[in-house]
């Protein structure tokens, strides 16, 4: 932020225009990087005053400068009652009739924060004037306090319009005291003595040759290094006077607040302007402090100041971060053994699982899942789903079994279930396994059930052919069997009846699982302890036997 910072007055000073008396006033001064500094030089000038005596005091006052000769007004010391803002105006003519005409005046300039000095002594207004008044013409000129709370002394008068003091270049006039700005309103007070000191030249004018190349009186400069300006200021009559005037530079604070940012919906975040500084402004008097929590979708600005008055200022803009949207959809029921693909969406973010992983997409069973998504703006959001498992149908085909090329068996999966699937394509309950068809060797019916539930179940059952060579040759010539195949009852006929007629069932491994002795010639065998498969049956009676195969299904 660039300021006007002072205006140094470089010059010479006459106790009379002959004598060439010179006091070359410069002050060396600091500024800060990006403040600009008026520089100005002023010629041989002397110095008219009125008087210090006050006695009244108001806003400001309005009088007249008459040049005997041609003159240029180059500043004023003025009698403030305490600190105050100063304005100087002026017009050509007098001020009569003018007393309330903004319009009709020029603002010559500004000066802030001027420091009063004791009572009876004059205060330098520090505004270079710089008016040129043709000889025998009046100029009017307006000082006043701007401050309504702070008055300028002066001192009542005999003679409005009449000659106060004067010396061989100008006549000061007798004017009158106001309010501020100008009437404001109200009258005018008169006869009315302004206190204070007029400084002015006499035409012809000086010549000025700085070091910059300038060769005008005032110049203005924004030095960034320590800089010194030069001077020669050479008047008619006089020797030239040189003067110069250092420009120092205080250090400038440095302040970052770093690269534009987001902030996620409902959280904030920490701005921090740096330590050791005076003071600190964010977003013109938002907050004072180092650091300050802020939202997004906004641009924060802050000017810090140094210890050495010096500001420097920063922007940074907190967008409003995306919040990534998540589901996992709604809880659910899956078959015992099934897994699913859970998929939380929003790639190229980051996931965290309840289960460690690390992956858009995961696959799972039955159970309960959340997921924390965090996508590239830093913003999260999560995600659960209960999954829950129905059991699988329960199938049993049995155990395996083996019969005879020439024999079959009946496969039976069980009822209740709404589908059926068996590996010959067949969707029926039951299928029938057919030696003859199939062959010898060993064959496996696999059955897939389904329930109501959509769930489905497989069970395997090995089905063996054998040839049975020379079983078939074997004929019951005494005894009849039926049913068979049967499921649990199997009926025995026999044409006659011995003392020792003993029925035996063999595994077709040979081993005995059944004993029995035929009490009448037609008797039954409970086989429903039996296992489904072949089996023989030996009908021993006496010095003789026969057997035949039968089926237990």
């Amino acid at each position: 932020m660039k300021k006007l910072l002072l205006i140094l007055v470089l010059g010479t000073s006459y106790a009379s225009w002959s004598q060439c008396e010179t006091n070359v006033a410069a002050n060396d001064t600091t500024i800060c990087i990006g403040d600009t500094v008026t520089m100005t030089a002023s010629g041989p000038a002397t110095t008219l005053a009125t008087t210090f005596a006050a006695g009244n005091n108001h806003r400001g006052n309005m009088f007249d400068i008459v040049a005997l000769n041609e003159v240029t007004i180059e500043s004023f010391d003025a009698h403030p009652q305490a600190n105050t803002d100063i304005e100087i105006y002026y017009k050509v003519g007098g001020y009569a009739g003018s007393q309330a005409n903004a319009a009709a005046w020029t603002l010559v300039g500004t000066a802030l924060g001027v420091v009063a000095q004791p009572q009876g002594t004059a205060t330098p207004i520090p505004i270079s004037v710089g008016v040129t008044i043709p000889a025998g013409q009046t100029y009017a000129f307006y000082v006043t306090s701007s401050n309504v709370a702070v008055s300028l002394n002066y001192t009542d008068g005999a003679n409005a319009g009449g000659v106060f003091s004067s010396d061989a270049n100008i006549q000061f006039l007798e004017g009158a005291g106001m309010e501020y700005p100008f009437t404001n309103g109200g009258g005018t007070f008169t006869p009315r003595i302004w206190n204070g000191n007029i400084h002015y030249s006499v035409i012809p004018a000086t010549t000025f040759s700085w070091s910059n190349g300038a060769t005008t009186s005032e110049i203005m400069d924004s030095p960034v290094v320590q800089t010194t300006y030069y001077v020669d200021i050479t008047s008619s009559g006089c020797p030239t006077v040189a003067d110069s005037i250092i420009i120092y530079m205080n250090p400038e604070p440095i302040v970052s607040l770093g690269a534009d940012t987001t902030a996620c919906p409902g959280t904030q975040i920490t701005l921090d302007a740096g330590p050791g500084m005076a003071s600190y402004d964010w977003n013109s008097g938002v907050a004072t402090t180092q650091t300050v929590s802020v939202i997004g979708g906004v641009v924060y600005g802050v000017e810090v100041t140094n210890a050495e008055g010096c500001t420097a200022t920063d922007t940074i803009s907190v967008g409003i971060g995306a919040v990534p949207i998540v589901s996992l959809g709604i809880d659910t029921t899956i078959c015992e053994g099934v897994t699913v693909t859970l998929d939380a969406g929003n790639a190229g973010s980051s996931f965290d699982w309840n289960t460690a992983e690390v992956t858009q997409t995961i696959d799972v069973g039955a159970g309960s899942y959340d997921v924390v998504v965090t996508n590239t703006d830093g913003c999260s959001d999560s995600s659960n789903i209960v999954i829950s498992e129905n059991p699988a149908p329960a199938v049993n085909l049995g155990a395996d079994l083996t019969f005879c090329v020439n024999e079959s068996a009946v496969l039976d999966a069980g009822s209740g279930f709404s589908g059926y699937v068996w590996s010959t394509t067949e969707t029926t309950q039951s299928v029938t396994a057919d030696g003859a068809t199939l062959g010898v060797g060993a064959h496996t019916f696999t059955i897939t059930v389904t329930d109501s539930l959509g769930c489905t179940n497989t069970d395997d059952m090995i089905v063996n052919v054998d040839g049975c060579v020379g079983l078939n040759e074997i004929v019951a010539k005494h005894m009849k069997v039926y049913p068979n195949p049967t499921s649990n009852v199997l009926y025995v006929e026999l044409d006659q009846l011995t003392s020792e007629s003993i029925l035996n069932v063999y595994a077709m491994d040979g081993s005995l699982v059944l004993s029995e002795r035929m009490k009448s010639q037609s008797q039954s065998i409970d086989l429903s302890r039996l296992e489904r498969g072949s089996y023989i049956l030996e009908l021993n009676a006496n010095d003789y036997k026969e057997i035949i195969k039968v089926i237990k299904n």
